[in-house]
């Protein structure tokens, strides 16, 4: 809870107090009010104004208690009429003051003496210095000039510039006894108007001549105030660290002293272009360059940047590590390093996550992306170097393992790329290349001799960029086509199938007519597992007949003969 002593005597003493009562915490409290830490809760010698207030603990948790308005008297305000000597009639001066405390006693020479009447007649031209004080002592200080021209009386109402520099001062006159109409200057003359109001005055004197139908004139010089020039002073505490881990606070601090301006100041923090806070000071600060903007209750600012340091015996320093280009068919080993004693860890920057906590991390093969080093300290200080990693695409590279064409036939090797991304300048190299026509080609042609059934090619693919995929195959070259004249199906093991080699690896459809015509057995893309049944039921022995139809390499052969069962089928 918050008590709060107001302001007594006149409004710009520092009579007022506020004392802050808290508990919790660790260990011995101690309090802010918007400037350094105090272990007494209780801030003397305060003048109006709103305060920001605070309560630390031992452990440095800090805490806001929200804002305490000291409230003050109502300061002295007045407005004074003059009338000019006029002939042999003498100047007076009348003042009208309000606010304050109390009954008012009022001077026109500065103090020197009061009287409680606010008029004072029989006065000679001259300048006269008023002084109003109320029953505290609390005074308001003016100045005004009896001129010796005219019996008009003036009533101003001025109006100070609202900012220390600024241009909406406002005097507003109002002339009586003289002839009328009435014209009005406030630059000795070389301007006259039919209106006593003038607006949008930057501060300082101006001369007030006015004059009526009679020519009788008015001089006088009244003075456009404005507020002190917003003053904020700064004390810095540095943090330690230059840059900081993620989650955790460091120990900068600043502090500002303010004066100046119309008081009820608010705050609004910058760092590096995104908000930093709106309390009159800042804690647990990491370094950097800190803006703010300090508002008074009539919208004047001052705009101030501090920068908060850090300690080099804390900060920390990482070795920067190039950026890596490599074939995604491999994995990619990284290894962060620092001059100092540090921790580590590896974040993957697509998704946030730590991919490590060791200084060496393996990237998997095919992961493009993104990856940050971190180097960290027992104080959080932290280090981060970036590496971007890019992986080259690897020929996808599918081709049938064996096949089967025949002998004389020319083959085209089967070789697919099964993505092409990125592989446009992608060079290949085949085995055995003195029996292709261009071994450098994705797909060269392929004419056997008969050195030999069966040829291994290895095909090698390499991109640009020096990544490189292998594939095989192997092609059975059948020279002389056989289809067995007969078999045995009594399931001893052995013959009990109508088996054809060449079925093994290419098309072979099958059909098989008895001695009349009759087809008793057929088959597409015949797979060596007839044992010599029609309808389910075994044929006799006999003689029967096939039409084989071969299909390897491109090219249709087809065989006719007799096929003998040579026992009973089971």
């Amino acid at each position: 809870s918050v008590s709060v002593v107001d302001v007594t005597g006149c409004w710009y003493d520092a009579t007022g107090s506020i004392t802050i009562y808290a508990s919790g915490g660790q260990g011995v409290l101690t309090y802010s009010i918007g400037s350094s830490y105090s272990p007494s809760n209780v801030f003397s010698g305060l003048t109006s104004g709103a305060y920001p207030l605070w309560v630390k603990d031992a452990m440095g948790c800090i805490d806001s208690v929200g804002q305490a308005i000291v409230h003050g008297p109502m300061p002295i305000t007045a407005s004074i009429r003059k009338h000019d000597v006029d002939g042999d009639i003498p100047g007076s001066i009348v003042i009208s003051a309000s606010g304050g405390g109390g009954m008012f006693e009022y001077s026109i020479d500065d103090g020197m003496s009061f009287a409680p009447a606010d008029s004072f007649p029989g006065l000679a031209s001259g300048k006269y210095y008023v002084v109003v004080r109320d029953q505290y002592d609390c005074r308001y200080r003016d100045s005004i000039q009896i001129e010796e021209i005219s019996s008009m009386q003036v009533v101003y109402s001025l109006t100070p510039v609202s900012c220390n520099g600024g241009n909406d001062g406002i005097i507003s006159m109002v002339a009586d006894l003289g002839t009328p109409p009435y014209q009005y200057s406030i630059d000795n003359g070389l301007n006259f108007y039919d209106f006593g109001y003038f607006s949008d005055l930057s501060a300082g004197d101006y001369i007030v001549l006015i004059k009526d139908a009679s020519n009788h004139r008015y001089r006088d010089t009244v003075t456009v105030q404005q507020p002190e020039p917003i003053s904020v002073i700064a004390t810095i505490d540095n943090a330690n660290c230059s840059s900081l881990l993620p989650g955790f606070t460091d120990v900068g601090a600043i502090s500002l002293n303010v004066s100046g301006g119309n008081g009820g100041y608010t705050f609004a923090w910058t760092k590096d272009g995104q908000p930093a806070g709106t309390s009159q000071n800042l804690a647990n600060l990491t370094a950097g360059l800190y803006t703010v903007q300090v508002t008074d209750n009539k919208g004047c600012s001052s705009t101030k940047s501090y920068a908060v340091g850090s300690d080099p015996a804390k900060n920390i320093s990482i070795n920067p590590i190039p950026d890596q280009n490599v074939c995604s068919n491999v994995a990619l080993d990284l290894t962060a390093s620092s001059p100092q004693n540090v921790s580590y860890k590896w974040i993957r920057v697509s998704d946030g996550a730590e991919i490590s906590s060791q200084p060496a991390v393996t990237i998997p093969p095919g992961e493009s992306g993104t990856y940050v080093a971190v180097a960290y300290n027992t104080f959080n200080c932290a280090a981060y170097d970036t590496v971007n990693v890019l992986m080259y695409p690897v020929p996808a590279l599918s081709m049938v393992r064996d096949t089967m064409i025949l002998g004389g036939v020319t083959m085209t090797l089967p070789l697919q790329l099964t993505d092409t991304a990125g592989l446009s300048e992608t060079v290949f190299s085949w085995s055995n290349d003195i029996w292709l026509d261009d071994p450098s080609s994705m797909n060269p042609q392929f004419t056997p001799d008969k050195s030999s059934d069966v040829w291994d090619f290895v095909v090698t693919a390499t991109t640009a960029h020096n990544c490189v995929a292998t594939d095989s195959i192997t092609v059975h070259v059948l020279w002389e086509l056989m289809v067995p004249s007969g078999f045995s199906p009594n399931g001893d093991g052995y013959n009990d199938v109508w088996f054809i080699p060449a079925a093994q690896f290419v098309r072979v459809d099958v059909e098989v007519f008895n001695r009349w015509g009759e087809k008793v057995y057929s088959a597409k893309n015949y797979k060596n597992d007839w044992d010599g049944k029609y309808k389910g039921k075994p044929l006799g022995i006999g003689t029967y007949y096939y039409v084989v139809t071969i299909y390897a390499g491109g090219k249709v052969k087809t065989m006719t003969g007799p096929l003998t069962i040579l026992v009973q089928p089971k």
